[in-house]
């Protein structure tokens, strides 16, 4: 989806959504080659190990200094992304909270980060319970999906969605 709107925000228009497909291609063959080396690294150390730990046994000090400051920087990355996709799934629901986007990823940001420092057993406590809820809601709206398919109850609208009023009210408890 983020693809397909930076491609039409270049001006480059539906006529270059191939490139979309091109890119996700390219990233299913990145994540192949990685789960290969990963295969090989366990195969070549049975015992475990992090990258620090494989990258100074077999390339030495340096390169698993560079290893764990790209783990450093890839935990970054992906916490300020996830979050910023998490405030905006909420925004999106709740429009009215769109002028404390900030406040509110600075406010994740910071529980998620006292968490960690409780440790993991604390940590995944409390992380549980809405992890185990939005599973649970996801598999009741597939499920009564399927339900309203086979017996006819789903709305079709002009624009080729699906509605129902349970959706909309799943969709609005699971956020």
């Amino acid at each position: 989806d983020e693809m397909l709107l930076a491609i039409n925000h270049t001006g480059l228009g539906p006529q270059y959504h191939f490139v979309a497909i091109l890119i996700a291609l390219l990233i299913s063959a990145i994540i192949f080659l990685v789960t290969a080396s990963y295969r090989q690294v366990v195969k070549s150390h049975p015992q475990g190990g992090g990258v620090y730990s494989v990258a100074k046994a077999t390339l030495g000090s340096w390169a698993a200094q560079i290893g764990a400051s790209s783990l450093m920087i890839d935990y970054v990355l992906t916490l300020a992304v996830s979050v910023a996709a998490g405030v905006s799934a909420v925004i999106s629901a709740a429009p009215s909270l769109a002028d404390h986007r900030v406040g509110l990823c600075l406010a994740v940001i910071w529980v998620l980060t006292w968490l960690s420092l409780r440790g993991m057993k604390e940590n995944a406590l409390v992380l549980a319970i809405p992890v185990y809820f939005f599973i649970c809601t996801f598999y009741l709206m597939i499920g009564y999906g399927f339900y309203a398919y086979l017996t006819g109850k789903i709305i079709v609208t002009t624009a080729g969605m699906a509605t129902h009023g349970l959706f909309s009210a799943l969709g609005l408890i699971s956020i």
